[in-house]
């Protein structure tokens, strides 16, 4: 029985386990997807009881991404190395659809089925995703999808179709202990990010341990006994300035969400190949994720947008390597971008692989390096 992505997501602090559709089948991806879009297709003015609220398990559900059973459907999640692992990019699509999937679940009214709303109108979309975390490194693409290999923490965001304020979701019912037990996760959660944003190097000084490790990378590029500011790379190193790649997309209508805008999960795919193809050319091998976190969307980016990604390895040790990308709308007339998106990836290279030490150059540089060791050590 598959568990599809034992995601266990905080969409606001829901958690997921295995159902079927009633048939003793259950869904694939695909199902989910066409029916989320006749479910909201068919909004009505339904008045909300602010009184109602309903438990963890009334959302709880399941669905299957059938690779094996479905062969035409496999290609698409065909690795091009020829390796049997699964398009991760693709796998970032299907959890931010889940995770979706999972909000509507939870604000429609007991006992009714999915696909004609029971809950006031509302806009789901994917506000961040805190962490999403490999426990295995092959998630092979010529099997159907049993995926308890990965966690994946969602927070989502509700909003008024028309207005695009944000509305109230129905509350939740704890009614186990294991349901306490994962609001408080949530609220740890939330509260951590809260945290990193207070502290975020863009607001504040780096601690005195930091300032002191960017010292020591800058006698590295120092040659002992010459009395000047000359600056030359060690062996085996590489500035920051030349571990970089960037890719620019065309936003083509059929990469829309169920709003009209372009979806995330497909700007996360984007993202995350980027990064791969990035730390492959560093690396000089195919490497493995091991963890997705600090997605944050920004802004929406419309149908006809030129999104352009800039990837950076920004903070290497042994064989990982921590890369951040920033995603852009570039305004074609006036040639001003503005940030959608920001991730960070954690990759490591294969045993044949070669990966050199990021230094920063500069005083932005630095900074980025700090942000990339501070998320490489909270992996650990």
């Amino acid at each position: 029985m598959l568990k599809l992505l034992n995601i266990s997501p905080f969409i606001r602090r829901l958690s997921t386990t295995v159902t079927n559709n009633g048939n003793g089948k259950l869904p694939t991806i695909l199902d989910l997807r066409e029916a989320m879009f006749k479910h909201v297709s068919t909004f009505a003015d339904i008045e909300f009881d602010p009184n109602k609220s309903h438990p963890p398990s009334a959302s709880r559900t399941s669905c299957i991404i059938p690779l094996k059973s479905e062969p035409d459907f496999q290609i698409r999640y065909l690795n091009a190395s020829g390796h049997p692992r699964a398009r991760f990019g693709l796998l970032l699509e299907d959890l931010d659809t889940f995770a979706v999937w999972l909000a509507f679940r939870h604000n429609q009214e007991l006992g009714k089925e999915m696909g004609k709303p029971a809950h006031h109108p509302m806009l789901i979309v994917t506000a961040s995703v805190d962490k999403i975390e490999m426990k295995n490194k092959v998630i092979r693409h010529d099997l159907d999808i049993i995926i308890d290999v990965l966690t994946a923490k969602f927070v989502m965001v509700s909003q008024d179709p028309k207005t695009r304020k944000s509305v109230r979701n129905t509350p939740l019912l704890l009614e186990t202990e294991e349901d306490k037990e994962n609001f408080q996760r949530g609220e740890l959660a939330k509260n951590t990010r809260i945290a990193r944003e207070s502290n975020s190097l863009l607001r504040t000084l780096p601690t005195n341990e930091e300032k002191g490790i960017l010292h020591q990378l800058f006698l590295k590029t120092i040659k002992e006994g010459s009395h000047t500011f000359q600056r030359h790379l060690p062996p085996n190193h590489i500035w920051m300035q030349d571990a970089k790649l960037k890719n620019s997309i065309i936003c083509f209508p059929v990469k829309q969400n169920l709003y009209g805008k372009i979806f995330g999960g497909f700007i996360m795919r984007a993202a995350f190949e980027t990064a791969f193809a990035n730390v492959a050319i560093i690396s000089k091998s195919r490497p493995h994720i091991l963890e997705v976190d600090n997605i944050m969307f920004k802004n929406p980016v419309e149908v006809g947008s030129l999104l352009l990604l800039n990837s950076r390895v920004c903070y290497s040790t042994g064989n990982l390597m921590q890369t951040s990308v920033d995603c852009s709308v570039f305004d074609i007339k006036t040639g001003d971008a503005k940030i959608t998106n920001t991730f960070q990836f954690t990759f490591e290279a294969d045993e044949d692989g070669e990966v050199p030490t990021v230094i920063p150059r500069t005083y932005e540089d630095g900074i980025l390096y700090l942000d990339g060791r501070r998320h490489a050590e909270n992996r650990v």
